[in-house]
């Protein structure tokens, strides 16, 4: 019994994850969950474009246009200040970082502030989701913001995020997130679960 809890964990610490490789075609669709209207919704990511630097072109179900780094960190278009670093490869169990940048509306939009993240790798465990049963890594993370208010001031804002990161998928397969945008403010519970993931040529 020992001796295969002993093979077990080192056998999840060898375990390691490159950044994957997104092609254009790459499709994850996702149904998400929470404890706020709407309660439910659908919604997708779709690889359109490989763009310089490892970057790619990413359309949502919405047709809006994002860019993503070769992390698959979502870009934001104001700069690297203003986007965020969920992943950080290569990941294997144990692994820690952490990540400032900055939220709001910018400078003069007056609800200017900061977000820092910290992030662990907890564990390589098998996730069973609507799109199937994968190998993942199930990364938390503990995110803390500061933000001004025109009308408060400032507020302080907390959230728990964990995801599972799956080689199979090349992404998320799920998430859930504990989050209060505000001291005092109740809770949100959001979970969202890959619903099938595609990979056209």
């Amino acid at each position: 019994m020992l001796a295969a809890l002993i093979l077990s964990v080192s056998v999840a610490h060898a375990q390691t994850a490159q950044p994957p490789i997104w092609r254009v075609g790459y499709k994850w669709a996702f149904h998400q969950v929470s404890n706020m209207q709407p309660t439910e919704s659908d919604w997708t990511r779709e690889v359109t474009e490989t763009l310089p630097e490892g970057r790619f072109s990413v359309r949502t179900d919405t047709g809006r246009m994002l860019v993503f780094d070769g992390e698959t960190n979502s870009l934001d278009p104001r700069g690297a200040e203003y986007s965020w670093k969920r992943f950080d490869f290569p990941l294997s169990v144990g692994k820690r970082w952490t990540h400032e940048r900055r939220i709001g509306g910018g400078p003069g939009a007056g609800d200017e502030g900061f977000e820092k993240a910290t992030w662990e790798v907890k564990a390589y465990e098998k996730v069973t989701v609507p799109a199937g049963t994968f190998d993942c890594f199930r990364v938390e993370g503990v995110i803390w913001q500061s933000q001004s208010d025109r009308i408060y001031a400032r507020r302080e804002g907390h959230q728990d995020f964990t995801y599972w990161y799956c080689p199979t998928v090349k992404w998320i397969a799920r998430a859930k997130s504990h989050r209060a945008a505000s001291h005092g403010s109740n809770y949100v519970d959001t979970e969202f679960v890959l619903m099938s993931f595609t990979a056209n040529p």
